[in-house]
């Protein structure tokens, strides 16, 4: 064979490296640009050292493989294709046609990847700008137009028959990673039924979430549920039985004592000593950390990845649209990427728990910023006349443009967005969790469907509105959750209207799970208040601070200054003052009923009293330091009270 007809053989290898090049200079590019809050953290983790490595190791051992394989196989199926109508062809192409088509076929693909999911196209420089009802059709010209033009010159009439081919066979394998991503183990039923089944999801508000179909589902409804911390990694701490005073004065990084055991997880230590099954899944892992230690705290885990990479999965994917359709068939559990199925972890998990005495699941489905898939945007008027960039949540204030200002259409709107997700992703679980009714390894489990923290829609205007955040403040948008729960004793309706904590939830499942106590509908609503602590975020970046008011809180830049990324793939922080510095600049609140009173520190001593009736401020009134620590030591009480099934345990071995 002639060296030039050896080099056409590379024609495929080089199309496939250059998509995936021109991805990875978009996604950097995307990534220069200004930033704030968590992207902004993603931006400065691209320059990091360790970042890099790993970003190298991936590419090198997952990405760049999947693309040249694809690549090889996209090319021998268009080969083989057109070879039927002109055998001649088949033997003579050269460099410029298989690069070409090979071009072509990832082109299609990703065509199909942005029908299915439109608002991934705001990343994509030119078209983002363009009106969605242009930028298919433009999209459709731009990938199958030099084809049609080739095949037409080449076969004529029969142009017809092999563009067509193509598109169907480019479609196939572009299709084949979202059907293999599905599946979904199907274990048989066990001896063993679940006792407790905890689903979480993440930043679910409840005033959104009843709206959105949760009122219409079987169970028990607590109007007034509260999270005892509005942050993802430190309520599963604390629900775990890690030391409430230590996790509510934490942050969404690990610090290092966690991460080499020196804060202990109480209950799932005591679980693990009684012999008991516990089972937690989590379609987002970025925050969780347990990396290295997961298969020492529970039965089982399982997530798309173990530590901070997950960001390549859920922040990233959207920038490498066909590796990001791969995802769920790579990694071990269902993912958050756009083009990920709703209700896929929760079937997963389903499926994985039986046969165990607690499974937990948590999804990060409602994590910001939301990329709206094409039926979710046919629930917004006229689709198609909005641009992708229209559709892209501004993420705080030092983003906030004229032209943003100006434009009023309420179709804009982040707040919106989270509704549509919250509707379909409701809509998608609503038959899985009705059907638990039925199934002999859940039946007889106390089923809960909860939300570890809301999310707050900062108002720039009365008509603009930031992308949703939490985990920064304590107020009613990120301290009120949806609690639904189901099994033996629930009954369908409202239950207490007192302000039910999710502390008691911790308390009624190791009372469950340890003394073999019944979990009821008593067993929500004992506590005289929900209490709340936490260690609150500066928000200037999403509001403008109160003039001459300054709130004892943390700087998330120099959290970011404090934090490691480790080679193994998790996030590290190392806390410069002891337990009691910190202690200073905590913010507690305390919920009686629908009521929330907000207690927030403030700089030189003495506090802010804000009071909330639902989601309406009542009050704002300062307190004097005396004052301030009174009511924090009657909210201390309650939430460092040590865990009743736990005390029991001891007092029953003590000698």
């Amino acid at each position: 064979m002639s060296a030039a007809r050896r080099f056409r053989l590379l024609a495929p290898f080089l199309a496939g490296t250059c998509v995936l090049a021109l991805s990875l200079a978009m996604l950097w590019a995307y990534y220069q640009g200004p930033m704030v809050g968590l992207s902004g953290f993603v931006a400065d983790g691209l320059h990091n050292p360790t970042a890099l490595a790993f970003a190298r190791r991936l590419l090198l051992r997952e990405v760049l493989p999947l693309y040249l394989g694809a690549a090889i196989l996209l090319w021998l199926l268009s080969l083989a294709w057109g070879a039927l109508f002109d055998r001649a062809w088949g033997r003579d192409w050269g460099f410029g046609t298989a690069f070409g088509l090979t071009l072509a076929a990832f082109g299609w693909i990703h065509l199909l990847l942005w029908w299915r999911v439109p608002t991934a196209l705001w990343v994509i420089p030119v078209v983002q700008h363009l009106p969605f009802w242009l930028d298919f059709p433009l999209l459709v010209l731009v990938m199958v137009g030099p084809v049609a033009l080739m095949a037409r010159r080449r076969w004529g009439a029969r142009a017809w028959v092999v563009v067509p081919g193509w598109l169907l066979l480019w479609s196939l394998v572009g299709q084949a990673p979202l059907v293999l991503g599905r599946r979904i183990h199907k274990d048989p039923s066990h001896r063993h039924p679940v006792k407790v089944l905890l689903l979480g999801i993440d930043a679910l508000r409840p005033d959104v979430a009843e709206a959105q179909g949760l009122a219409g589902w079987s169970g028990t409804h607590f109007p007034n549920a509260y999270t005892m911390v509005p942050a993802t990694r430190l309520f599963y701490s604390i629900l775990w039985g890690g030391d409430p005073a230590q996790f509510s004065l934490a942050q969404a990084i690990p610090s290092m004592d966690e991460l080499e055991g020196r804060l202990p997880y109480s209950l799932l230590e005591a679980y693990r000593a009684k012999g008991l099954k516990v089972r937690f899944y989590m379609d987002d892992g970025g925050t969780i950390g347990l990396a290295g230690r997961a298969a020492s705290l529970f039965d089982e885990t399982a997530m798309p990845a173990a530590g901070w990479e997950n960001f390549v999965n859920s922040n990233l994917a959207v920038h490498l649209p066909f590796y990001a359709s791969w995802m769920d068939a790579l990694r071990v559990f269902p993912s958050t990427n756009p083009w990920a199925g709703l209700a896929d972890g929760l079937r997963e998990t389903i499926e994985r728990g039986r046969g165990a005495d607690l499974v937990m699941f948590h999804t990060c489905h409602l994590h910001q910023p939301i990329f709206l898939s094409r039926p979710e945007l046919e629930d917004i008027h006229h689709w198609w006349t909005l641009s992708p960039l229209d559709l892209r949540p501004i993420a705080g204030l030092p983003l906030v443009t004229e032209a943003d200002l100006a434009n009023t259409d309420p179709r804009r709107d982040p707040m919106l967005a989270y509704e549509i997700r919250v509707r379909h992703l409701l809509a998608a679980w609503h038959p899985i969790w009705e059907a638990l009714a039925k199934d002999p390894d859940y039946a007889q489990a106390t089923r809960v469907i909860f939300a570890d923290h809301g999310e707050r829609f900062y108002h720039v205007t009365p008509t603009l509105q930031l992308q949703g955040t939490h985990g920064y403040d304590l107020d009613p948008w990120e301290l009120r959750i949806p609690f639904l729960v189901a099994g033996p004793g629930f009954k369908d309706g409202t239950g207490t209207t007192r302000a039910v904590s999710t502390l008691e939830l911790r308390n009624a499942v190791a009372a469950r799970l340890l003394q073999g106590q019944p979990i009821l509908p008593t067993s929500f609503g004992t506590l005289p208040f929900a209490p709340v602590r936490y260690h609150t975020l500066r928000t200037d970046f999403l509001r403008p601070d109160p003039k001459g008011i300054h709130f004892q809180c943390d700087d998330p830049k120099k959290l970011v200054a404090g934090a490691a990324l480790l080679p193994h793939g998790i996030w590290v922080m190392r806390f410069q003052a002891p337990l009691a510095e910190r202690e200073k600049s905590l913010s507690v609140a305390k919920a009686v009923g629908d009521h929330l009173d907000v207690y927030k520190p403030l700089v030189g001593g003495g506090a802010y009293h804000f009071a909330y009736d639902g989601y309406q401020l009542k009050a704002v009134e300062a307190l004097d330091e005396t004052a301030f620590q009174k009511v924090r030591a009657e909210i201390d009480g309650e939430y460092l009270r040590p865990i009743p099934a736990l005390e029991n345990a001891k007092a029953t071995q003590a000698p």
